[in-house]
């Protein structure tokens, strides 16, 4: 399992030096990439993702987000089948407040909890779906 599913780039704000990883990096990946920046102490890094792959729906919830717990994110994310991955999505699109990194690694170690059933694709199909395994019991009698 060592797919790579996020790309950035990363880049010192004070000069050109710049350095692109994948995700999810091992801590030496990580390491090297800040040396390759040459920060100054305390300095941060300029990043930003330049390829989400099937998760680009999060694009929109990456702003100020830290560099390791994005990491820690895809890290995550490497380990989901398809199943997962369309709860996680889910799961994201569910949500109604604004997103911290915090609570996408809550979502992502969700999915477990979550039901996908593939061919429900849209409300007629899912009130189908509840009908055919009397999710609604009121309609036993009809």
């Amino acid at each position: 399992m060592d797919k790579k599913i996020i790309s950035i780039y990363m880049g010192n704000p004070d000069n050109s030096n710049h350095a692109e990883l994948e995700l999810p990096a091992t801590p030496w990946e990580l390491v090297d990439a800040m040396d390759r920046l040459r920060l100054s102490e305390g300095q941060e890094p300029y990043w930003q993702v330049e390829d989400l792959g099937r998760y680009d729906f999060l694009a929109i919830h990456l702003d100020k987000c830290d560099l390791y717990q994005f990491n820690a994110l895809a890290e995550k994310l490497r380990t989901f089948g398809d199943v997962d991955a369309i709860a996680f999505e889910g799961l994201v699109q569910m949500e109604i407040d604004e997103l911290t990194v915090q609570r996408l690694l809550n979502l992502a170690y969700s999915t477990d909890c979550c039901h996908v059933v593939p061919e429900v694709r849209d409300d007629a199909a899912l009130g189908r779906f509840y009908v055919e395994n009397d999710f609604l019991p009121e309609l036993e009698k009809v």
